[in-house]
């Protein structure tokens, strides 16, 4: 296209990747106060600013990578409980 005289085509400049994390407590489903369980929901987006000042944002939904990290998070909750 540019050599037709037109403009180049818009390429990606630069991305960000955004993270969203909610925990909240769960009630247990036989109502002890001993044990507390949360609630966690993680959402990604990738968001590509291009050449030509254009903005694409991207849900991330890949199960590999929330299968990650998940599992670090299980791991690192685990190190902490015991004191590690």
């Amino acid at each position: 296209m540019a050599l037709l005289g037109g403009q180049a085509p818009p390429i990606s400049k630069d991305q960000t990747i955004r993270v969203s994390l909610v925990v909240r407590p769960v009630r247990m489903s036989d109502g002890s106060p001993s044990q507390t369980e949360h609630f966690v929901r993680i959402t990604v987006q990738r968001i590509v600013r291009r050449t030509d000042n254009s903005i694409i944002a991207q849900g991330l939904n890949d199960p590999e990578l929330f299968q990650q990290f998940f599992e670090r998070v299980s791991k690192s909750v685990f190190l902490e409980a015991q004191n590690i």
